[in-house]
């Protein structure tokens, strides 16, 4: 599954997730899979509680990290396609 920056993407609302000392615990009941997040991912998970477009998520992460524009970019577009694939967010 391809993105793109313009994309606007979202949590699935099926999925269950919750906080543990700061990694995010998630299962889709669906699936009978779980899925772990922490760092960078927890904080995709977080921006996701409201739709949002691959762009504004990166911009939001280049406000927190210390990372080149170019590289952020690309990882969140493979983060977000792993997701989408697994069926944990959904392309608005």
């Amino acid at each position: 599954m391809a993105l793109n920056m313009s994309d606007v993407v979202r949590r699935n609302p099926e999925i269950v997730h919750s906080d543990m000392d700061g990694e995010t615990v998630m299962m889709s009941v669906n699936e009978g899979s779980y899925y772990g997040l922490n760092g960078v991912g927890s904080q995709i998970w977080e921006l996701l509680e409201q739709e949002m477009s691959v762009d504004a998520i990166c911009t939001e992460l280049l406000g927190h990290f210390d990372v080149e524009e170019e590289q952020c970019r690309s990882e969140v577009l493979t983060f977000l396609e792993e997701m989408a694939t697994s069926n944990v967010i959904e392309i608005a």
